[in-house]
């Protein structure tokens, strides 16, 4: 998906997001970013289903985890690298023009230890988070800018406004494609995501918390254009289907 952008954006402080991921191909020399991903369980992340699918893509052997990143370019040892050994992508993802369903989680080798500092798991919504008009939001990650902001490989974020459904709809479907109830667009396209920010949390703020209110999933083909909001898959619509895998897998391992 070409290398990761945040148009006009920020560099992030250290340490600022701290479910963030890197998810990984290390199939070639030098390992390189694909995707976004948040840590919501020690051993679980979440990112899109477009970032896993495909023969390749879909092979859990051909991807790396990592954790407490901030700079892409260099190695600070804080790293903490993790290992896929599952991937579950919703059963009702298609790859179509409006990605319906692009949610996955991907299961670590091993938990992820929550007391070091290094890494958080983001809060999960509930199904009745506020998500319209002027909810304060965020989106981040990795790569080049375009000279619009922020530092090149190094983790950026933006601050994004929520664009009613209906409106982002009209804009949406001058190009013929439909923006469904289950998504969420942000901004108005001149700022936000762009190619290796799929999978990366939006984190909106609800009563003093942030909480990951989505995962990137589709925008316009050249990541900036005027009246093309990004849209994420709309995560308090898919807490049923998040929970019941986390809790089933957790009740197998303890049996």
């Amino acid at each position: 998906m070409g290398r990761p952008l945040i148009i006009g954006g920020r560099r992030s402080r250290s340490g600022q997001w701290p479910w963030q991921v890197s998810l990984q191909i290390v199939t070639s020399t030098t390992p390189w970013h694909r995707c976004g991903g948040v840590l919501v369980h020690a051993r679980w992340v979440l990112t899109a289903a477009h970032c896993v699918e495909g023969s390749f893509y879909g092979d859990i052997r051909n991807w790396r985890v990592v954790l407490a990143d901030y700079d892409l370019d260099t190695v600070s040892g804080n790293e903490i690298y993790r290992d896929v050994v599952r991937i579950i992508s919703h059963p009702d993802y298609v790859r179509t023009s409006n990605f319906p369903n692009d949610i996955a989680l991907l299961e670590l080798d091993t938990p992820v230890d929550l007391t070091s500092g290094e890494v958080q798991t983001a809060c999960l919504p509930e199904k009745t988070l506020p998500l319209g008009s002027g909810t304060q939001c965020w989106i981040s990650g990795w790569g080049e800018t375009r000279g619009s902001g922020g530092a090149e490989n190094m983790m950026n974020e933006v601050p994004v406004d929520v664009v009613p459904l209906q409106e982002c709809q009209q804009m949406w479907g001058k190009v013929s494609i439909d923006v469904l109830e289950t998504q969420v667009c942000l901004g108005y396209g001149e700022t936000g995501a762009c190619y290796g920010d799929s999978g990366g949390p939006l984190m909106c703020e609800d009563q003093g918390r942030f909480y990951v209110a989505g995962v990137m999933s589709w925008l316009i083909n050249n990541c900036s254009a005027t009246n093309f909001p990004n849209v994420f898959t709309r995560l308090p619509n898919y807490m049923d289907w998040v929970y019941e895998h986390l809790d089933y897998f957790e009740w197998l391992r303890y049996l």
